[in-house]
Order: C-alpha cells, then sequence, then structure tokens
C-alpha cells in the first residue's frame, strides 16, 4: 500500500509536511555547510588561538624543492605562489637531493600572540633555517641541525628548537629551508613554553630508561664474555654497542 500521512487525510497537510522536511534538511545542509567553511578555510593557516598550546604545522605546510640550492628567502617569500602542497604522507618528504623549503603561513589570535617554540622533532636533520616573515620581510632568521654544535644552539633541547616572538594578526608566515643527507622527516609544530619543556623533560625520562638499558646489557654481555671466555657474549656486547650508540644519535641524546 502507498504510504499514508498521519495527519488529516487531506492532500495539503501532507504537501505541507513534506515541505516543512525538505526545508528542515535543506536548513540542515546549510548549517553543516557553514560550520565546514571555517575547517576548510583553517587549513590554509596555522591558528594560534587563546587555547592552543601545541599546534601541528604540518596541515598548513607548503613546499618547494631545491635540488641546485640556489633560491634564496627573500626571493621566495616575494614569489608564494611558488610553493605547492605536499603530495606525501604525514611529515615525511623522503630522502632528496638538495634543499626543501617549507611555507607556513600563520593567523595568530590576540590572546595567542607572544612566544612560541617551534620544534622539528627529528634529530637526524643537518642543516636547518628558520625565518619569521612579518610583512613581507623577514623578522627574525635562526641556524639549526645536528652539524651545528650544542652550545651554540638556540635551545639546549633534544630536537630542533627555537624560540620565536610572534604578533597578532595576518601576514604573518614561517619559512623553513631543511637539507640533510638522510630522509627528510619535518614533525614541526609550535609549542607554548612550558607545554614545550613539559614533554621534553618526559622525552628525556623515556630514551634515559632506554639507555640505561642499553648500559646495563652491555656490561652484563662483556662480564659474561670476561668470565666464561664465550665470543657469543662478545658479539652480542658489540651488538648493543652499536644499537645503542645508533639510539643516542637518532633521538638527539648524543
Amino acid at each position: 500500500m502507498p504510504p499514508r500521512c498521519l495527519l488529516p487525510p487531506s492532500p495539503g497537510p501532507c504537501r505541507g509536511l513534506g515541505r516543512a522536511v525538505q526545508a528542515w534538511l535543506l536548513g540542515l545542509l546549510m548549517a553543516l555547510g557553514a560550520t565546514a567553511a571555517p575547517a576548510q578555510s583553517g587549513r590554509s593557516a596555522a591558528v594560534l588561538g587563546p587555547g592552543a598550546s601545541v599546534v601541528d604545522l604540518w596541515p598548513a605546510v607548503t613546499v618547494v624543492f631545491d635540488p641546485d640550492k640556489t633560491l634564496q628567502a627573500e626571493r621566495l617569500v616575494a614569489e608564494p605562489s611558488r610553493f605547492a602542497p605536499p603530495q606525501s604522507p604525514h611529515a615525511t618528504l623522503g630522502v632528496r637531493r638538495g634543499a626543501v623549503w617549507l611555507r607556513v603561513p600563520l593567523l595568530v589570535a590576540a590572546q595567542g600572540a607572544g612566544n612560541w617554540v617551534l620544534d622539528i622533532d627529528y634529530a637526524a636533520l643537518n642543516h636547518v633555517d628558520v625565518y619569521v616573515v612579518r610583512d613581507g620581510r623577514i623578522a627574525q632568521h635562526e641556524v639549526l641541525g645536528n652539524l651545528i654544535p650544542f652550545s651554540q644552539r638556540p635551545m639546549s633541547s633534544r630536537s630542533h628548537a627555537v624560540e620565536l616572538e610572534l604578533q597578532p594578526g595576518r601576514g604573518q608566515e614561517l619559512l623553513v629551508r631543511v637539507e640533510t643527507s638522510g630522509a627528510m622527516i619535518a614533525p614541526i609544530t609550535l609549542n607554548k613554553p612550558a607545554a614545550f619543556h613539559s614533554r621534553a623533560v618526559g622525552e628525556q625520562m623515556l630514551q634515559g630508561v632506554f639507555g640505561g638499558l642499553g648500559v646495563c646489557l652491555l656490561i652484563y654481555s662483556f662480564a659474561q664474555w670476561l668470565i666464561l671466555r664465550e665470543s657469543m657474549f662478545l658479539k652480542y656486547a658489540v651488538m648493543i654497542a652499536g644499537s645503542l650508540l645508533f639510539s643516542l644519535f637518532q633521538f638527539g641524546i648524543g
């Protein structure tokens, strides 16, 4: 049987109810579209709001590849149209020759202005240049990387980190040049100083536990080799020493 209207059996109410339902659905779709629009537009810039303590910048990153290492920061600031979204997984660009430039436009709320810590949590990067661009001009330039002596780094941290002063409003962006001989992995975030130091302490404690276990295994294997004179324990000690050294330098502790 055809569906019947539960209201009085006159065609007017049924048509009126159908129109009301259609209008309600249309209004709901328009409301969802209105709420989704800011999220889509927000992907074009990293938003630093009052309640944010850690902001992942990768969703706002666009890139320019520089295989010949000839591009200059001033030229790229004047030509933002050269940048394009990366066609790669999150926070990684694979193994590439030359350098890669990352551009991150910022939208800083009035309550979100002040000091932020830029953190690139991959210690194996060789050379990183960080530029703060404000109103089309370079306002700050910092040099990071594992080739920089620890005493000369902007912050005494395991990862590549530097404190930046960001002002409220638009017309502000980050320009980051990355050059390395290995995998180009760049998990880049902006952090409030308190959040950055809190996370850094936890990570160093975890790495300390892993390093301590490695040292204990190394001492145990070497002692067993001295006592029993079994070559297997000496080989195991060499393997543990290599793994421990790799871990220390890969995660920036060394």
